[in-house]
């Protein structure tokens, strides 16, 4: 089937260039083990980190 990709109807358009830094668009994370703030703290932690070390302290 060619089914249309739903981000073609996006009102913010995505950039992905490299040479722009990352700038989150959420303001909250209502379902999040870790806020918001702190994730952007340890940006370059991997996204399973917190989850791993919530259910597996000793690590």
């Amino acid at each position: 089937k060619n089914i249309p990709k739903p981000q073609l109807k996006f009102t913010d358009k995505v950039d992905n260039n490299p040479q722009i830094p990352f700038i989150p668009k959420l303001r909250t994370k209502p379902n999040a083990i870790a806020p918001l703030a702190m994730m952007l703290l340890q940006f370059d932690a991997r996204p399973f980190d917190m989850l791993l070390l919530d259910r597996h302290p000793e690590v």
